[in-house]
């Protein structure tokens, strides 16, 4: 039965396409998000960063949740991410601070950085340009994807 819905798939691909699905459907619903704890959002992060984008690249941030008084340490080095909680850096180019549900938004991708920074729901301090910068070193994942065409 394998092998049939294999062949069932690629001759739908190769008929229909890919599937369409409504404008909202990302690879993380609201929900997911929601219930996702700091260190899984952290973790998120990591995954979803490209080392080819982020090679070379050396970034120190501080993360301050003041609704859950939780503090986190980002390194991205040699192509990695890495978060420490309780921790923050003197060095840190940049220190947001944002409840975690702005988090949420900005992960599920339901608002962005900038527009949540003009509404006043984040705070910065520090060089403001890296969060541009930052954004471009994580992957888009496309959600839709053929399963047996190329």
């Amino acid at each position: 039965t394998t092998w049939r819905a294999n062949y069932l798939q690629g001759a739908s691909e190769l008929r229909n396409g890919k599937p369409q699905v409504p404008a909202f459907f990302g690879t993380v619903s609201p929900e997911t998000v929601k219930a996702m704890s700091l260190d899984m959002v952290f973790d998120y992060l990591g995954i979803s960063l490209n080392a080819k984008f982020a090679d070379g690249k050396s970034l120190t941030l501080n993360f301050d949740f003041p609704d859950l008084k939780a503090k986190y340490l980002v390194e991205i080095n040699n192509s990695v991410l890495i978060y420490t909680e309780g921790k923050a850096s003197s060095k840190a180019a940049l220190s947001i601070s944002m409840n975690k549900s702005e988090m949420d938004k900005i992960i599920g991708r339901s608002a962005s950085f900038e527009k949540l920074y003009k509404d006043g729901l984040i705070k910065l301090e520090g060089d403001k340009k890296i969060i541009e910068e930052l954004d471009s070193y994580f992957e888009k994942f496309d959600p839709v994807f053929n399963i047996v065409t190329p």
